[in-house]
């Protein structure tokens, strides 16, 4: 849905990755000095809905587990 508004001339910009914890991997990887990342859609829940199991989740934990990996 955020890929709708981006206006054209940025489309080719736009990486999509689908597994959300792939995403934050990659933003971090990339994310230079300065950079900003923006985890948005899922902000403090703690657990989410994959094909119809329920799992734990946190982003900030994610985050702070893929950030000491690099």
């Amino acid at each position: 849905m955020i890929k709708e508004g981006v206006p054209e001339k940025f489309k080719e910009k736009i990486i999509t990755i689908d597994d959300r914890r792939e995403a934050i991997k990659h933003a971090l990887k990339i994310a230079q000095p300065h950079d900003v990342i923006i985890v948005m859609g899922m902000g403090n829940e703690t657990s989410r809905v994959v094909k119809g199991k329920t799992m734990e989740w946190s982003e900030r934990e994610i985050i702070k587990e893929e950030a000491e990996l690099l």
